[in-house]
């Protein structure tokens, strides 16, 4: 009748549980929205036992895997950046050699590429590469910050809960993977949380050895 351990229970029902304090989603089968008769208590500790070798320590897991998904976002969206910069400090130099011939110019290739990986755009270039360069700032900072609190949760007696849709998030773009919230237990999510962690540290541990 109930989902007996962490194997068994799917991501999706430990969220609705987290979420919503209904333990209806502990019974095998149970889509929302019915009446099932149901001992709140047995149904709580049931819950207890599917967790308690695993949720005792997913919110320092779940910190962890927020941060490092804040990192790795932040990477990807610098590398675009830069990118992006690079095809403006481009333009500007081919506009300047066109003007010197004499020639007509057009910024509408830097405009499109812009326009497609949703930049804001600015009609002078000079202000376009300042633009980025401060998303960059940005984005540098952000990562700043999220090595700082990884750091400090390592100090920390204590973890502070943490949004379990923000988590799922987080794994997901580490790993580059959509995960199936109810074709996916609480243990194999532990699992992908695991793989996030160990593929972030080794990104960077190759970091640090080409520094």
């Amino acid at each position: 009748m109930y989902y007996t351990d962490s194997k068994d229970l799917p991501l999706y029902n430990y969220k609705r549980i987290i979420d919503k304090g209904d333990f209806l989603y502990m019974v095998k089968g149970y889509e929302g929205g019915g009446s099932k008769s149901l001992n709140k208590e047995d149904a709580k500790k049931a819950f207890e036992e599917a967790v308690k070798d695993y949720a005792l320590n997913i919110n320092s897991v779940n910190s962890d895997i927020v941060e490092y998904g804040t990192i790795e976002y932040s990477k990807q969206r610098i590398l675009l950046y830069l990118t992006a910069l690079q095809v403006v400090e481009n333009q500007m130099l081919a506009n300047e050699i066109r003007t010197n011939l004499g020639m007509d110019i057009s910024n509408e290739i830097v405009e499109a590429f812009l326009a497609k990986i949703k930049i804001p755009r600015r009609s002078d270039l000079m202000e376009q590469a300042i633009l980025i360069k401060d998303k960059i700032e940005k984005l540098q900072n952000e990562i700043s910050g999220a090595i700082k609190r990884l750091e400090k949760q390592k100090v920390d007696e204590g973890e502070s809960d943490t949004d379990i849709d923000e988590v799922i998030i987080n794994v997901a773009l580490i790993l580059e993977y959509q995960i199936d919230e109810r074709n996916t237990s609480l243990y194999q999510f532990g699992i992908l949380q695991k793989q996030a962690r160990s593929k972030v540290e080794q990104i960077a541990k190759m970091n640090s050895k080409n520094k």
